[in-house]
């Protein structure tokens, strides 16, 4: 579990920060990357564990320790298919920048 509170309440924290910022520039892509790294440790946590508790910028910090660690196939199949979805679309949105 702690983990799973150090990879992502900080990045869950960036996002809410981001969201709250009214001139920041390119938020939309830095709100983009910290999702992409949020789906990597989770994917990460599927691969490696199997079961997780996800946590996202809604979860509030004091139900985080107090969430089922339980194993939902349908949910997890889920998550991971969105995840690989979001990357892919990360991956090919940006390339043409990679590329400069």
């Amino acid at each position: 579990m702690e983990g799973i509170i150090l990879c992502t309440v900080p990045v869950n924290n960036a996002i809410i920060t981001l969201n709250e910022a009214t001139d920041f520039a390119n938020k939309d892509l830095r709100i983009a990357e910290m999702r992409v790294l949020r789906a990597h440790f989770y994917f990460e946590l599927m691969k490696n564990f199997g079961s997780f508790v996800y946590i996202d910028e809604n979860t509030p910090i004091s139900e985080v320790t107090s969430l089922p660690n339980s194993f939902d196939e349908d949910f997890c199949g889920v998550k991971l298919k969105l995840t690989s979805m979001l990357l892919l679309q990360y991956c090919q949105r940006h390339k043409p920048a990679w590329a400069e």
